[in-house]
């Protein structure tokens, strides 16, 4: 399936270099056929593009979407440091200690001792609190 989406989102993306969405999905595809390095590439770049700092409400989808990159491409730390950045913000329902305990996408990094330590940390530790 990740082959045949392949064609569609690179020329998606060739057509429309600033595309968030595009970035991301592909992204995704990239992991599925293994390019990590391509798919870590483009999820930074979408991440830097809609930062948290440049929009409050979707900045931290990107910053999410990336760490879940990260956690499966190979760069389990920067994951868990973005994650940490994330619940210390007002970072909407993207990231919360209860979805973390429960939300499959991060088993990769599940086990790790400072993925735990995350989990057993208060409900909310930013403003929110």
């Amino acid at each position: 399936m990740a082959e045949e989406a392949l064609p569609l989102l690179e020329a998606r993306f060739k057509e429309r270099p600033d595309d968030t969405f595009a970035m991301t999905e592909l992204s995704w595809v990239y992991l599925a056929l293994g390019r990590d390095a391509d798919a870590l590439r483009l999820a930074r770049q979408a991440a830097d593009t809609i930062s948290v700092e440049k929009d409050a409400l979707s900045g931290p989808n990107f910053q999410t979407g990336l760490a879940q990159i990260e956690a499966r491409a190979g760069e389990p730390e920067e994951a868990v440091k973005r994650l940490r950045r994330l619940l210390a913000i007002p970072a909407g329902g993207e990231v919360s200690i209860a979805r973390l305990k429960i939300d499959p996408v991060w088993d990769p990094i599940r086990n790790r001792p400072d993925f735990q330590q995350l989990l057993s940390g208060p409900q909310q530790i930013g403003a929110n609190k």
